[in-house]
């Protein structure tokens, strides 16, 4: 039996966690206006956004960029769909705004795609004066011409339509999640996606690239300035250890396994994710192929903060430190600067080296944090240093904690799922508690509710619960004779992709297997790793 998917589910999608970027394809818009320097109205939209939705679309444009090597077609903010050449000039006037101390909304306007572009980058960084010199020049040139810049010419070379979209979408980002602005970008060739070079023979007819004097390079990368401190801090102290029978230290034992800094900061970068979207801590980060359990892997990032404090590139062993108690945070918002976090760092790698167990909480300027924190702005550390090629001047903490804890959906009782026995159990539970009902939730927090979804949100709820217990599991969609847009599950099991579909095990459909399927996947909607 073929699914049907309301119009209600079409329409009313939980954007939160970025299911609202579409691939690009075939049907780019490949007309191109007169690019001569006559001054063309802009024409707006009737849409603007504040500097926070902004910043929350870079942040989803940069992820789908990453995960899928191309642009999107448009992105949602406020439920408007913002097609990438609009984006553009809303990126470099929120940089440029935020640079200035101005929150005021920026408004959309139609801004026509260009044909061509073309990218002849080498690797490096530009600093904060330069990438602020080019959002400027791209934004008079918007506003001169109403296309978007198909390339821009910077001190590291020429930067592809593309890679000034996917330059900009991280830097707001960054200053949306770290609340400053970045104070240099990393930018490298892009390896996507693109629109075709520009022909030798249109070069006349195209539009003239944005030009700007190359911005001074200083020396190799220079290490980043704490902000100032209103008064010194004192030394963070080990949190205070319970008493033991045993006079002589735990001693780690290695387990084999052995990784590089870069795969280590990969991995930062999908715990630090997983945490931001299910505000629980994972069971484990495969990397390389082993699972790694939190304990193991909060000391393996304090042994790389360490060797990069130290100027050490050498592989960091595995150990198999225990996972630590329950215990609350008593901590205030604020900043942890770099020489701080890396001190605690080392704190924590003496700890666990000589008790053999991950601490329970660490004592630090803002205050206590607990185990479950220490991960995640562990994590948040050595993935910005991964992404960024450089330590953070500073970690923000938040008041609010995190569980550590797998997932509460299905009344708590599908935690520790494995493999197929995992989507057995998962399939059984699904189809003797929650239904198939068009109309219904479209998200996991609905269906939890209610217990019944349509297959959207059926899907959503099933890749939460797996993903929670460590499943590399991906949202797909495809087409049915009753529905363009049917989604289901993709979950990785032994280096596999199978097919789960939640809709189709429910009693509405006859308990059907969860590998049944009644479409092709067309799209990924989003991927948990």
């Amino acid at each position: 039996m073929l699914l049907l998917v309301s119009a209600a589910a079409l329409l009313n999608v939980n954007y939160s966690y970025g299911t609202d970027v579409e691939s690009s394809g075939s049907d780019i818009n490949n007309q191109l206006e007169d690019s001569s320097n006559i001054k063309k109205e802009l024409v707006p939209t009737g849409n603007s956004y504040s500097t926070a939705q902004v910043g929350d679309a870079a942040n989803r444009v940069k992820n789908f960029i990453e995960t899928h090597k191309t642009l999107p077609n448009f992105v949602t903010i406020s439920n408007q769909r913002v097609p990438m050449s609009d984006f553009l000039l809303i990126l470099s006037t929120t940089t440029l705004d935020v640079n200035d101390g101005k929150n005021g909304q920026k408004v959309q306007y139609s801004i026509q795609e260009p044909v061509h572009s073309r990218d002849q980058i080498t690797t490096g960084t530009i600093q904060k004066s330069e990438y602020l010199n080019l959002a400027k020049d791209i934004k008079t040139q918007i506003e001169t011409t109403s296309q978007a810049t198909p390339f821009v010419t910077s001190s590291r070379g020429t930067l592809s339509y593309e890679s000034v979209i996917y330059l900009y979408s991280r830097i707001v980002a960054f200053n949306w999640n770290q609340k400053t602005m970045p104070n240099f970008a990393n930018i490298a060739p892009w390896n996507g996606q693109k629109l075709p070079d520009s022909p030798a023979n249109a070069a006349q007819q195209e539009t003239k690239p944005v030009s700007t004097q190359p911005a001074p390079q200083p020396a190799p990368q220079p290490a980043p300035q704490p902000a100032p401190q209103p008064a010194p801090q004192p030394a963070p102290q080990p949190a205070p250890q319970p008493a033991t029978n045993n006079s002589n230290p735990s001693q780690l034992t290695a387990v084999g396994n052995s990784f590089t800094k870069a795969q280590i900061g990969e991995a930062a970068v999908r715990v630090r994710n997983f945490i931001n979207n299910n505000g629980v801590l994972p069971n484990f980060v495969t990397i390389s192929g082993k699972r790694v359990e939190m304990a193991p892997f909060l000391l393996m990032m304090a042994n790389s903060l360490d060797n990069t404090n130290k100027g050490i590139n050498g592989a960091i062993q595995e150990f198999n430190p225990q996972k630590p108690a329950n215990k609350p945070s008593n901590n205030i918002a604020g900043r942890i600067n770099a020489p701080e976090y890396l001190q605690i760092a080392n704190l924590i790698k003496t700890h666990m080296e000589s008790t053999g167990k991950a601490p329970e909480s660490q004592s630090t300027s803002l205050g206590t944090l607990n185990y479950e924190s220490l991960v995640l702005y562990y994590s948040r550390i050595l993935a910005f240093e991964y992404q960024n090629n450089g330590l953070a001047n500073f970690v923000t903490v938040s008041a609010s904690t995190i569980q550590n804890s797998v997932t509460n959906l299905g009344k708590g009782q599908l935690n520790g799922l494995q493999g197929t026995p995992g989507l057995e159990t998962l399939a059984r539970y699904i189809n003797q508690n929650l239904n198939h009902r068009d109309g219904a939730a479209t998200t996991a927090a609905g269906v939890e509710s209610t217990g019944f979804g349509d297959c959207w949100g059926l899907s959503d709820w099933a890749a939460r619960v797996l993903s929670a217990n460590g499943y590399t599991v991906r949202v797909v969609q495809g087409a049915t004779s009753y529905s363009y847009n049917h989604r289901w599950l993709n979950v990785m099991v032994n280096g596999k992709w199978i097919s789960f579909e939640p809709s189709l095990v429910t009693k509405r459909y006859g308990s059907k297997h969860y590998s049944a399927t009644c479409a092709s996947v067309r799209d990924i909607v989003v991927t948990y790793n």
